[in-house]
């Protein structure tokens, strides 16, 4: 299946689980009548997360590591107290430092401004879902901060892009 194909799945999927129904009484769109019109086109700024949970440049790691696992997320914006965007920690690298690297280290070194990759791949909200697909798999992320004038305003994960199926316009075709 293509993944047009598969976001169409997915967004039938969700609205049935929404709308409560069965699954027994779910009958699924054969996807191959369907096709999306500018998917591609939509902005970022209608599908991105902006409810956001954010980690401070000069955190503990530990207490970086505790609220990421509080909100069960695996890749989290760093920012300062102007919410500028200073980089994003990745479960990865959290992972990585508590395997290999936590015993031994000086305070400064606990702090989260030596773990967080400071460079990350951004979007901005006028930027496509074409761009924030791209990119995603570009850099092999999970999810990709969005500013403005270097402020983060929000964030887009792979499951944003699934989601965006509700946003597309869906043209049956003629069999």
């Amino acid at each position: 299946t293509s993944p047009v194909s598969n976001m169409i799945l997915t967004s039938e999927i969700l609205k049935l689980q929404n709308e409560g129904s069965p699954v027994h009484e779910w009958k699924l769109s054969d996807t191959d009548q369907f096709r999306f019109e500018n998917w591609e086109n939509i902005e970022v700024k209608k599908f991105m997360t902006d409810e956001l949970v954010t980690l401070r440049y000069d955190e503990q790691i530990d207490q970086a590591a505790y609220k990421m696992k509080q909100h069960d997320f695996l890749d989290v914006p760093v920012v300062d107290e102007n919410w500028k965007l200073c980089g994003i920690l990745k479960s990865s690298d959290l992972m990585n430092y508590y395997r290999e690297v936590k015993d031994g280290l000086t305070e400064e070194k606990t702090k989260l401004g030596a773990l967080i990759c400071d460079n990350p791949a951004t979007l901005n909200p006028d930027d496509t879902a074409q761009k924030a697909a791209k990119l995603l798999r570009e850099n092999e992320a999970k999810s990709l901060p969005v500013v403005s004038e270097d402020v983060l305003i929000g964030i887009v994960s792979r499951h944003d892009l699934l989601n965006i199926t509700k946003f597309a316009k869906v043209k049956e075709t003629e069999s």
